[in-house]
Parts: C-alpha cells; sequence; structure tokens
C-alpha cells in the first residue's frame, strides 16, 4: 500500500512539474532597450551585426587593460593570444563586460594561467562573457556551440542576448 501511495505522489508531482510549450513561448527577438549608446571595443574583427545605439571599435587587446568602454567583444584572431597565462590578470580583475564571441572554448582558458587554447575544455555554448565587480565574477553563456569561430557566423538573436545583458550589468 505504501509504495502504490508514493508512485501515485510521484505522478502528481511529475505532473505538476511539467513544461508545456506553445507557440506563445517563441520569440521573434529580444526587446531590447539602449536609452544611452553602447560604446564596444572589438578585439579582432568587428561584427556585421548593426544597431544605431551600439559604435563598435577596432582596438588592440592593450584597451582592455584601461577598460576604456562600456564592453568588449574579442573574436577568433585573438583566442589564441589572449589565452595566454599573461591576460590572466586583466581576466580576472576586469570590470567592463568581456564576451568572446563564437569561441569553441569554454570561459575557463581565459582565467587560468596555466591553460591556453589549446587545452581541452570544449565549448557548451556559442558566444561566452565575464565581468568582475566587487562581490562576484560574473559568468554569461549564449546559444548552442557552432563549428565556426567566424564572428560573422553569430546569429542576430545572439548579440541582443549580449547587448541586453550589457545594459542589465549597468543597471
Amino acid at each position: 500500500m505504501y509504495k502504490l501511495l508514493m508512485i501515485f505522489l510521484s505522478f502528481v508531482i511529475m505532473a505538476g512539474c511539467s513544461i508545456s510549450f506553445t507557440s506563445e513561448d517563441k520569440r521573434e527577438g529580444i526587446n531590447l532597450e539602449i536609452e544611452e549608446g553602447l560604446s564596444i571595443g572589438v578585439v579582432g574583427d568587428i561584427p556585421d551585426y548593426e544597431n544605431d545605439k551600439v559604435d563598435f571599435t577596432s582596438v588592440n587587446p592593450e584597451s582592455l587593460k584601461e577598460e576604456e568602454y562600456d564592453a568588449y567583444f574579442v573574436t577568433d584572431a585573438y583566442f589564441e593570444e589572449l589565452a595566454s597565462g599573461e591576460w590572466y590578470d586583466v581576466f580576472t580583475s576586469i570590470s567592463v563586460p568581456v564576451f568572446f564571441i563564437n569561441t569553441n572554448k569554454e570561459l575557463i582558458i581565459f582565467l587560468h594561467e596555466d591553460f591556453n587554447y589549446g587545452t581541452g575544455f570544449e565549448a557548451t555554448s556559442h558566444s561566452t562573457g565575464l565581468a568582475n565587480d566587487n562581490e562576484k565574477r560574473h559568468r554569461w553563456g549564449f546559444g548552442a556551440p557552432d563549428q565556426s569561430t567566424d564572428v560573422n557566423d553569430t546569429p542576430d538573436i545572439i548579440f541582443e542576448l549580449i547587448l541586453k545583458t550589457i545594459v542589465e550589468y549597468y543597471e
């Protein structure tokens, strides 16, 4: 009798936890409201993505140390260089958001001085990001991994999610 009761309760609990998806759950895009313009320094190739409120500027990696922009995008031309131990201090202390666009490696390779881009850690998301504040390290992941590391193979929805994250980070 006890077993039957437990089985019945399990079904009731599972039924209460079920998730259903309807067409109303699908999104056409992200509601992105940027009141003031965002200035993003891009270490690597500037993406084809366009938004009137976002200014992309090509910068060299040293700009990461100065934190001159609202956020940074890093693209595949610099993944290997910035995954070296000499950048460990920058990424473990930088307070502005940094996003590695369409990387095929996990964020940890940029946060551990003994790892490099050749170290395993295959990506579990399309693009990743980080920022540090006095309280904690923020980490973000967007989308499913892609074989390509070309910034222009990044879907617009990923850029919209990243920009929304930047805005929310500063709120």
